[in-house]
């Protein structure tokens, strides 16, 4: 990790897990509620053709893809990662202008070649949209094996659920330690050893205990009642 990073990155016991009893019907309602603006919609197409365009690992991650594992969850803004590096910011950024993906800062490639997040907004909507740089060997590794779900009608990829387990317990902040709340009681297998062993790493790297954390929140889903 550079020294003049402000983002912080992670760098894979218990045995996998089934939990809950969330099903389709439940996933169908959270994404019409989620998607019912005509808006929104074709901002998420916009930022799904970026990502195709961009031909590198990628994925919408944030709010949308926990929506999209069948939460109901409110979002005004499409967060997403692309795998490329910093110097490639020119360049990114003329595919997002194809796309209709304007910036909604000024000098918004020197704002993220120093914080590692590209700020852009969908001109039709002016929708936020948040691009993070992916330069760690998980994040890497977890765009690469991102899964595509229907989202409103429109196709998008997402991490799989430990993977955006392990994204939500990273950013720490509170929805998102709500958010993992919910995603540990989806009806889907949870890879703990997976999810707690990246913790780990992640932990040795900036001396935080996200591990433990994760541990108490699985043990309060977990609880009866």
């Amino acid at each position: 990790m550079g020294g003049s990073r402000k983002r912080a990155k992670p760098a894979g016991a218990r045995g996998r897990r089934k939990t809950g009893e969330r099903g389709v019907e439940a996933s169908r309602q959270a994404n019409r509620k989620a998607s019912g603006s005509s808006s929104f919609r074709e901002a998420l197409q916009a930022v799904e053709r970026f990502l195709d365009a961009s031909g590198r690992p990628a994925a919408v991650i944030g709010g949308v893809a926990v929506i999209a594992y069948g939460f109901a969850r409110s979002t005004v803004d499409i967060d997403a990662s692309v795998a490329i590096e910093p110097d490639e910011l020119r360049w990114l950024l003329e595919v997002a202008h194809k796309q209709g993906l304007v910036e909604r800062v000024a000098d918004a490639e020197a704002f993220a070649r120093e914080n590692l997040v590209l700020l852009l907004e969908h001109r039709g909507s002016r929708t936020p949209v948040d691009i993070s740089l992916a330069l760690q060997p998980f994040e890497v590794e977890a765009l690469a094996a991102a899964t595509t779900v229907l989202f409103g009608g429109v196709r998008i990829r997402v991490p799989r659920l430990s993977d955006l387990v392990v994204y939500k317990m990273v950013a720490g902040r509170p929805q998102d330690l709500r958010d993992v709340e919910v995603l540990l009681s989806a009806k889907a297998e949870i890879d703990l050893p997976a999810i707690e062993g990246r913790l780990a790493e992640f932990d040795s790297i900036l001396e935080t205990d996200r591990c433990g954390l994760f541990r108490t929140l699985l043990a309060k889903v977990m609880r009866p009642g």
